[in-house]
């Protein structure tokens, strides 16, 4: 058989920041340096994934970036994006790819990917985030002392009452307390010498949440406190570990013991730098098998004509999907909500605990 040819085209928005041009000429290397504009999902997704694979493809010239619909390519982006495009320019010809990550599957999509573990199958995949572009490790100097914990992120609603809490704790442990929200701070571990991602509103949209937290901490090479969630759990059943907590005594515990006993936490120490090499090779790896499984397919399905047929079928009930007007939607969105959280907590709860 011959191998398809189809190239992959990477979409993303129309903006006006930087030319488009200037963008596919980057190095991945130079992202951390782009305006915030560019570290949404939709281009972290598509941009970032354009720029690290180009330097895997034995052909960089079967990858393509553009912010319009590719023709007879395999168009790859983010699902808020394929639900702005004007659906006009997606023809019976075009292959749909939506990398979903926490957000609502995009159900006209002929192929959907997830951030987060939660499925598989012949055109449902699974590929963990990108970590922080150009992550700044812990200085080794700083030895095995716990001077400082930081948490890194935006804060959500609700949640600077926790690490308000948590600085005043860990105050008395004489360990400084950081919240690194910002972008310029946000990939800079040199100082920091404990990760905390802790999240209490337990609610089933945290299964779509990808790692990230976790593989930017071992690539800064200090360990991770984290409310126990499944893509947490998931990785580290890999070999990735974390230090599970549900709630800040679990976590001040934690931080306690491990200042007290600093031989422990060297050996933390030792096992994130070990983990540190592995996730933009894997990650691109998976990407790579995806994108060829994909092509190989479409090369199978010369008829694209039901292709039409379902997306105009599901394009309207994606829409309602989304904004939540159609009530019976709603309803059972919630109801599922409800019953993922009875069936999943107390699996959560038993798999946490279980040793690294």
């Amino acid at each position: 058989m011959v191998e398809p040819t189809q190239p992959y085209c990477f979409l993303i928005p129309k903006q006006t920041t930087i030319d488009l041009n200037t963008l596919r000429k980057m190095q991945d290397s130079e992202y951390a340096s782009l305006p915030a504009l560019f570290f949404q999902g939709k281009y972290l997704w598509a941009l970032r994934t354009y720029l690290i694979l180009r330097d895997y493809l034995p052909n960089p010239a079967d990858l393509l970036l553009d912010d319009t619909v590719c023709r007879n390519a395999i168009n790859i982006a983010h699902a808020d994006t394929w639900r702005s495009i004007e659906k006009s320019q997606i023809g019976p010809e075009t292959v749909v790819v939506s990398a979903d990550a926490d957000k609502p599957k995009l159900l006209w999509a002929d192929y959907n990917i997830s951030q987060a573990p939660i499925f598989d199958g012949p055109s449902q995949f699974n590929i963990s985030h990108w970590a922080q572009p150009n992550v700044i490790a812990r200085n080794a100097q700083r030895m095995n002392v716990i001077k400082k914990v930081a948490y890194f992120g935006e804060l959500r609603k609700g949640e600077q009452s926790i690490h308000t809490l948590l600085e005043k704790k860990l105050s008395g442990l004489n360990i400084a307390y950081e919240v690194k929200q910002d972008f310029v701070s946000q990939n800079d571990y040199s100082d920091v010498d404990i990760a905390v991602a802790l999240r209490f509103n337990w609610h089933l949209v945290k299964d779509r949440k990808p790692a990230s937290k976790l593989f930017n901490a071992a690539i800064a090479g200090i360990p991770l406190i984290a409310t126990p969630e499944r893509s947490y759990l998931e990785y580290r059943e890999m070999g990735l570990c974390f230090l599970p907590a549900y709630n800040v005594t679990e976590t001040i515990n934690i931080i306690e013991h491990l200042a007290q006993h600093p031989d422990d936490y060297e050996s933390l120490l030792q096992n994130a730098q070990k983990q540190s090499t592995v996730f933009e090779e894997k990650t691109a790896t998976a990407w790579l098998n995806v994108l060829r499984h994909i092509r190989f397919t479409e090369n199978l399905v010369p008829e694209k004509r039901h292709r039409v047929i379902r997306r105009k079928r599901w394009i309207s009930t994606d829409k309602l999907y989304c904004t939540g007007d159609n009530l019976r939607i709603k309803l059972l969105t919630y109801l599922s909500v409800i019953f993922g959280i009875l069936c999943m907590t107390a699996n959560y709860r038993w798999k946490s605990y279980v040793s690294c």
